[in-house]
């Protein structure tokens, strides 16, 4: 009963933030409806990127409404040409998205695009840039990746290289990674992305596109850097902490950016707090702290999500302040079909009232097999109307959009 009662105040938790409160994520509430961590499907222990074997075969076996390919049956051991598994040592995967997307921006005409850029619109909801400033592989639009992992000394040391493919061809990650170390631990060097509370994200960028510096500043979930990433994984647990170069390394050359994430996760459900300290820039003084706490939790058929996020931009006789938040409730209608109604609230400084923008999404999910992935939705943009009324009002909008996810 007292487990029970856990389960349902998180539930609340997490539905209340649906109404109170911020950004998209990749599909950690698979993670927590199954009470995984993130490791158990990613290569990568703090999320995204490439599948692991588990993953490929948990969408086969459980998730997708059709089956996937059977084992190939090759001469090498371990061979799944359907998986992507060539040997024990070497494995290719990939992923591309493509959308369909139709547009209507308050006073101004509306839009049908293949492939849509992300909003390149001018927005005062993006500190007058749009999301292609920060995100010109990332949201909106034709998408591919290809991932490659080759590993030595198989559930040891490994390899893995993310590469762009379009709309630019471009290195994502690139990085040794040891594992299975004392207490579940691990040890990665080289170019990776860093973790964002629950904020993992093929989706176009809402809220962390915002925070910081305009183009300056990349959206927190496309930040990836050089340095080297320590963590600890037993039982439920996660702690990984990150130490890499900042942005503007060249200003800035002796300091470093700083993560401190972990969470637990559990059939009750997940708890989890970012810490993040980026020096931006040594010849301004310019700094940006990034604090979040984040929940969810699975009851039936439904799962529910929650984030709040606090950033601090520091300047040399100044502070700013940004909050945002995020409310997500999935509900499984049927094996590989799922329906996600989605929340995500910013506000851009504190100081200033009638400033916050949301944006409402109804979604539906289904995974039509272990290789594609339909996604069809609507989504509600509401901000504060822009100084010039006789401009497009890119605070208020409507979009209809259909997207297809093809994953090897």
């Amino acid at each position: 009963m007292r487990a029970a009662r856990l389960g349902l105040m998180l539930l609340l938790l997490c539905a209340a933030g649906l109404f109170v409160s911020g950004s998209a994520w990749a599909e950690p509430y698979m993670a927590v409806r199954e009470g995984y961590k993130c490791s158990k499907c990613h290569v990568n222990q703090t999320g995204g990127g490439m599948r692991t074997d588990y993953a490929r075969a948990y969408l086969s076996t459980r998730n997708a409404m059709k089956p996937g390919l059977p084992e190939s049956g090759g001469s090498a051991p371990s061979m799944d040409l359907g998986n992507g598994r060539l040997n024990p040592y070497f494995a290719v995967t990939a992923d591309l998205r493509a959308d369909l997307t139709y547009t209507q921006i308050t006073q101004a005409k509306s839009t049908v695009d293949f492939n849509h850029a992300a909003t390149a619109q001018t927005s005062e909801a993006k500190n007058g840039t749009g999301c292609s400033s920060c995100h010109a592989s990332n949201g909106g639009g034709k998408r591919g990746e290809v991932y490659l992992q080759m590993e030595p000394a198989p559930d040891f040391a490994s390899i893995v290289i993310s590469q762009s493919v379009t709309p630019t061809v471009s290195a994502r990650e690139q990085y040794g990674l040891v594992q299975n170390l004392p207490l579940s631990g691990y040890l990665k060097a080289g170019l990776f992305r860093l973790p964002t509370g629950l904020n993992v994200t093929y989706d176009e960028p809402f809220v962390h596109v915002n925070q910081g510096l305009g183009a300056t500043v990349p959206g927190l979930e496309t930040v990836r850097a050089q340095g080297v990433e320590m963590g600890i994984e037993p039982g439920p647990f996660l702690l990984s902490l990150s130490l890499t170069n900042p942005e503007d390394l060249s200003k800035n050359p002796s300091a470093k950016r700083v993560y401190l994430h972990g969470y637990a996760v559990g059939r009750l459900g997940l708890l989890g707090a970012s810490y993040y300290y980026d020096p931006v820039s040594q010849d301004d003084h310019t700094s940006r702290t990034f604090n979040a706490v984040f929940a969810g939790t699975s009851v039936g058929r439904f799962t529910g999500l929650v984030e709040l996020d606090n950033v601090k931009t520091k300047l040399t006789s100044s502070e700013s302040k940004q909050l945002a938040a995020t409310g997500e409730l999935d509900f499984l209608i049927s094996r590989g079909q799922n329906l996600k109604l989605l929340y995500e609230a910013f506000d851009p400084d504190t100081t200033v009232t009638k400033d916050r923008r949301d944006r409402t999404s109804f979604i539906y999910e289904p995974f039509l097999t272990p290789y594609l992935q339909a996604r069809v939705g609507a989504r509600y943009y509401k901000g504060p109307v822009q100084a010039d009324v006789t401009k497009p009002n890119v605070n208020n909008a409507k979009q209809i959009f259909a997207e297809l996810h093809f994953m090897y």
